[in-house]
């Protein structure tokens, strides 16, 4: 998935916005890894994928990570590989 649409997101408030990505299963286990509340398993599709919903402000700023060719999961991936955060 190159870039969210506006057919996924949905206004949560008068300011914000919610846009459903698809992300691997991996990229999944990495954010539940760092983020206590993400605390279901992944259900992948039928494509494979898990679909979450993000901020699209954090859908932004993963976009802006990307480097060509990559997806959202190559750069959480990327992210969590080299991060030292571990939530709490």
């Amino acid at each position: 998935m190159r870039a969210a649409s506006l057919r996924n997101s949905a206004a949560i408030g008068p300011f914000t916005a919610m846009i459903a990505v698809a992300i691997t299963p991996a990229a999944y286990n990495a954010l539940k890894a760092t983020l206590p509340m993400m605390d279901g398993a992944a259900s992948p599709g039928v494509d494979g994928h898990v679909r979450i919903w993000l901020d699209c402000k954090v859908v932004g700023e993963l976009g802006r990570l990307r480097c060509a060719g990559e997806s959202y999961s190559d750069v959480i991936l990327r992210v969590a590989k080299t991060s030292s955060y571990k939530g709490t």
